[in-house]
């Protein structure tokens, strides 16, 4: 579990979403309320498909594309609560990697948000994570 969590705040704009996620080189961050709630994750997949984003399209292609460039494509939202999808798919810190890695696979995501009794953030393990396990 990664305890540096990168978030954003529901209130974030879109052209935010795409500075942090190409900032840090990630693909996927959670959405916090002002109480460290844990809304939902944003992805690069969200931003891509709220582009209207073809598979072959690239993120230097939406990044443009919000910045305005001319596009034929419709932009439905402005900011990070308007395209995200509630609730949040979340564990617990005692969630094993085994089902960790079942719901990851089932739920066809990247990450999942630890949050505790609370649902407070203090985490979050990626497939990455389950990975790393596997190789110790």
């Amino acid at each position: 579990m990664t305890t540096a969590v990168v978030t954003l705040s529901p209130e974030a704009d879109l052209h935010e979403a795409v500075r942090v996620l190409s900032e840090y080189k990630i693909s996927g961050l959670p959405v916090i309320d002002a109480h460290n709630h844990v809304l939902e994750v944003v992805s690069d997949a969200d931003l891509l498909a709220l582009a209207e984003m073809l598979r072959e399209h690239t993120f230097r292609d939406l990044v443009q594309h919000l910045l305005g460039k001319p596009s034929p494509m419709r932009k439905t939202g402005t900011t990070v609560a308007e395209i995200m999808m509630v609730p949040a798919i979340t564990i617990r810190p005692e969630t094993t990697a085994r089902e960790a890695s079942q719901l990851l696979s089932a739920r066809r995501i990247k990450r999942l948000p630890v949050v505790e009794a609370e649902q407070c953030l203090i985490g979050i393990v990626a497939r990455a994570d389950i990975v790393k396990l596997m190789t110790t």
